[in-house]
Protein backbone atom coordinates (compact mmCIF):
# COMPACT_ATOMS: atom_id res chain seq x y z
CA UNK A 1 0.00 0.00 0.00
CA UNK A 2 1.27 3.25 -0.70
CA UNK A 3 0.26 4.70 2.51
CA UNK A 4 1.69 3.45 5.39
CA UNK A 5 0.84 4.93 9.25
CA UNK A 6 1.14 3.85 12.40
CA UNK A 7 -0.55 5.40 15.85
CA UNK A 8 1.61 5.51 19.09
CA UNK A 9 -0.99 6.12 21.45
CA UNK A 10 1.15 6.53 24.60
CA UNK A 11 3.24 9.49 22.86
CA UNK A 12 -0.42 10.33 21.29
CA UNK A 13 1.79 10.02 17.77
CA UNK A 14 0.85 9.18 14.04
CA UNK A 15 3.47 8.32 11.40
CA UNK A 16 2.49 8.43 8.10
CA UNK A 17 4.68 7.31 5.59
CA UNK A 18 3.91 7.67 1.72
CA UNK A 19 5.87 5.48 -0.87
CA UNK A 20 5.97 5.62 -4.31
CA UNK A 21 3.21 6.96 -6.60
CA UNK A 22 0.12 7.65 -4.53
CA UNK A 23 -2.83 9.03 -5.75
CA UNK A 24 -5.18 11.38 -4.40
CA UNK A 25 -7.95 9.06 -3.83
CA UNK A 26 -6.06 6.84 -1.45
CA UNK A 27 -5.03 10.12 0.21
CA UNK A 28 -8.17 10.89 0.59
CA UNK A 29 -9.57 7.27 1.35
CA UNK A 30 -6.63 7.08 4.46
CA UNK A 31 -8.38 10.15 6.11
CA UNK A 32 -11.58 8.63 5.65
CA UNK A 33 -10.18 5.66 7.57
CA UNK A 34 -8.91 7.66 10.51
CA UNK A 35 -12.06 8.66 12.36
CA UNK A 36 -12.59 4.48 12.54
CA UNK A 37 -8.42 4.36 13.95
CA UNK A 38 -8.89 6.93 16.20
CA UNK A 39 -7.41 6.64 19.68
CA UNK A 40 -8.64 7.77 22.80
CA UNK A 41 -6.55 10.92 22.87
CA UNK A 42 -7.24 14.49 22.26
CA UNK A 43 -5.06 15.39 19.85
CA UNK A 44 -2.26 13.58 17.68
CA UNK A 45 1.07 15.22 16.39
CA UNK A 46 1.71 13.94 13.34
CA UNK A 47 5.10 12.39 11.40
CA UNK A 48 4.07 13.13 7.79
CA UNK A 49 7.02 11.27 5.62
CA UNK A 50 7.33 11.96 1.80
CA UNK A 51 11.23 10.93 1.67
CA UNK A 52 10.06 7.83 -0.39
CA UNK A 53 7.24 9.75 -2.35
CA UNK A 54 7.56 9.89 -6.03
CA UNK A 55 4.43 11.57 -7.03
CA UNK A 56 3.86 15.20 -7.17
CA UNK A 57 0.39 16.66 -6.07
CA UNK A 58 -1.42 19.51 -7.85
CA UNK A 59 -2.31 22.69 -6.37
CA UNK A 60 -6.04 21.24 -6.90
CA UNK A 61 -5.50 18.01 -5.16
CA UNK A 62 -3.88 19.76 -2.20
CA UNK A 63 -7.40 21.54 -1.93
CA UNK A 64 -9.12 18.41 -2.00
CA UNK A 65 -6.91 16.85 1.08
CA UNK A 66 -7.75 19.72 2.72
CA UNK A 67 -10.87 20.01 2.23
CA UNK A 68 -11.35 16.25 3.31
CA UNK A 69 -9.74 17.00 6.52
CA UNK A 70 -12.15 19.36 7.27
CA UNK A 71 -14.74 16.92 6.82
CA UNK A 72 -13.49 13.62 8.24
CA UNK A 73 -11.52 14.86 11.30
CA UNK A 74 -14.53 16.81 12.69
CA UNK A 75 -14.20 17.98 16.11
CA UNK A 76 -11.04 15.85 16.69
CA UNK A 77 -7.76 18.56 16.11
CA UNK A 78 -4.06 17.34 15.13
CA UNK A 79 -1.49 18.95 17.30
CA UNK A 80 1.98 19.60 15.70
CA UNK A 81 2.46 18.08 12.12
CA UNK A 82 6.03 17.24 10.82
CA UNK A 83 6.13 16.79 6.98
CA UNK A 84 9.17 15.91 5.49
CA UNK A 85 10.50 15.79 2.34
CA UNK A 86 13.94 16.01 0.04
CA UNK A 87 12.78 17.01 -3.05
CA UNK A 88 12.86 20.62 -4.06
CA UNK A 89 9.36 20.61 -5.55
CA UNK A 90 7.90 18.26 -3.28
CA UNK A 91 9.25 20.50 -0.52
CA UNK A 92 7.72 23.95 -1.98
CA UNK A 93 4.27 22.10 -2.72
CA UNK A 94 4.17 21.34 0.90
CA UNK A 95 4.56 24.56 1.80
CA UNK A 96 1.54 25.56 -0.24
CA UNK A 97 0.27 22.84 1.87
CA UNK A 98 1.10 23.76 4.86
CA UNK A 99 -0.64 27.28 4.23
CA UNK A 100 -4.09 25.34 3.31
CA UNK A 101 -4.41 22.93 6.08
CA UNK A 102 -2.69 24.87 9.03
CA UNK A 103 -5.81 26.05 10.54
CA UNK A 104 -6.10 21.87 11.36
CA UNK A 105 -2.99 21.96 13.39
CA UNK A 106 -1.17 23.64 16.15
CA UNK A 107 1.12 23.86 13.91
CA UNK A 108 2.83 22.59 11.06
CA UNK A 109 6.29 22.77 9.40
CA UNK A 110 7.88 21.12 6.52
CA UNK A 111 11.56 19.83 6.80
CA UNK A 112 14.46 18.24 4.61
CA UNK A 113 15.94 15.76 6.98
CA UNK A 114 13.65 13.45 9.40
CA UNK A 115 16.20 14.15 12.02
CA UNK A 116 15.33 17.83 12.38
CA UNK A 117 11.63 16.79 12.13
CA UNK A 118 11.70 14.69 14.82
CA UNK A 119 13.73 17.25 16.81
CA UNK A 120 10.99 19.33 16.34
CA UNK A 121 8.46 17.18 17.22
CA UNK A 122 10.22 15.94 20.67
CA UNK A 123 8.33 16.81 23.78
CA UNK A 124 9.07 20.28 24.91
CA UNK A 125 10.30 20.82 28.39
CA UNK A 126 7.32 22.88 30.52
CA UNK A 127 8.59 25.95 31.95
CA UNK A 128 5.81 26.28 33.99
CA UNK A 129 6.74 23.23 36.01
CA UNK A 130 7.81 23.43 39.37
CA UNK A 131 10.32 20.70 40.72
CA UNK A 132 10.24 19.75 44.10
CA UNK A 133 13.06 18.40 45.90
CA UNK A 134 12.70 15.17 48.00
Amino acid sequence: MPIEYSIDVPSALIVTRCIGHVTVAEVLAHFRELPRVWPPVDRLDVMLDLTKLTSLPTMKELNQVASEIEIQIGPRRFGRCAVVTERDSLFHSMQMFEVLVSRFFEQIRVFRTTVDAVLWLSPKPNPNRVLTRQ
